[in-house]
């Protein structure tokens, strides 16, 4: 969509412009939506996922509130990232804007560790379109991925291979990002072979993911409990190299 200004971020004071552009209401609770750059996402809201935040959501009483200091003070606010609205077209948005929304509404702003936790789940709830999500974190993903992050190689996009499912790949390097649904072990393989290069050995009790191109929802949950988990403990410095 069409967006009137840029808006700049003050990296030595911490301070950013923002853009009012609605309000979000159900019953008594309602959230300003404002469009944020997205260098001030970066900087001030956690994020362990592979691509930059699209939005967050931000209670009134947050003790990092970003707006003290505007009319935004002590009002739940809804932060979109300048680029992703150029991006999405009127209905994704609506989507974007109705999960975060639905953060504020159950009570939970906190970051969650993968989009299968209990605040992410009932965040989507709240959303009406669903698919609307998935082609604007399809858009998202291709405009941050357009070239490998490696090499600067054009990505490729696979939306055949496996049934409404697609995913990215370098034909070079082989590094991919998939739509979140299929498993990283069977696209591993799969991506590995395409560009000729040696898949990771697999331990043998988890053969049977790389033989499946689509996981369960509770397999799902299971994975990405257990790489949440070891971004954890990478992050905490446990790992260490043995000499």
């Amino acid at each position: 969509m069409k967006f009137p200004i840029t808006l700049t971020y003050k990296k030595d004071t911490g301070t950013s412009q923002y853009y009012h552009i609605s309000t979000a209401k159900e019953g008594k609770i309602s959230a300003e939506v404002l469009i944020v750059p997205g260098k001030m996402l970066d900087v001030h809201i956690s994020n362990d996922t592979k691509l930059p935040l699209m939005g967050c959501a931000m209670s009134k009483n947050h003790p990092d509130h970003l707006f003290t200091e505007t009319d935004m003070k002590g009002k739940n606010i809804i932060l979109i990232r300048d680029e992703v609205y150029r991006l999405a077209n009127k209905e994704e948005m609506q989507a974007l804007v109705e999960h975060e929304f639905g953060h504020i509404l159950h009570g939970d702003v906190t970051a969650s560790d993968t989009c299968y936790d209990k605040a992410e789940v009932l965040a989507d709830a709240f959303i009406e379109h669903p698919e609307h999500t998935k082609s604007l974190e399809k858009k998202w993903t291709c405009h941050i991925h357009k070239n490998c992050q490696r090499c600067k190689t054009k990505m490729i996009m696979d939306n055949e291979t496996v049934e409404n499912h697609w995913f990215l790949y370098c034909p070079s390097c082989g590094f991919w990002m998939s739509d979140g649904s299929l498993s990283m072990f069977y696209i591993e393989n799969l991506v590995c072979k395409r560009v000729g290069k040696k898949p990771r050995e697999i331990p043998k009790y988890l053969q049977f993911l790389a033989e499946q191109p689509v996981l369960s929802y509770d397999q799902n949950v299971v994975l990405e409990k257990v790489i949440a988990e070891g971004k954890k403990m990478y992050k905490n410095n446990k790992f260490y190299n043995k000499s």
